[in-house]
């Protein structure tokens, strides 16, 4: 759908709102499935909350890279 656009160097407007339309309405529908899955999940979590435990470690990011930092004399050296 983003080629009609792209090919047309973004001269007819219709393509253009047709696409954003398309996009919104596709993220809506994304947000209620997900929304959906997440109420699910809840309420089976009542009978086994190592689903809900399983999602929620699931989500979480965490960087466990080692950063470089760098010294007041503007010298870089790794984090110890």
């Amino acid at each position: 759908m983003w080629n009609k656009p792209l090919a047309n160097r973004f001269r007819n407007k219709s393509f253009i709102d047709e696409y954003k339309r398309t996009k919104k309405m596709l993220n809506n529908e994304i947000r209620i499935s997900i929304r959906e899955y997440e109420k699910d999940l809840y309420m089976k979590a009542k009978n086994n909350p190592k689903l809900l435990f399983s999602n929620v470690k699931r989500r979480q990011f965490v960087k466990e890279r080692i950063r470089t930092l760098q010294d007041k004399d503007v010298s870089w050296r790794a984090e110890p």
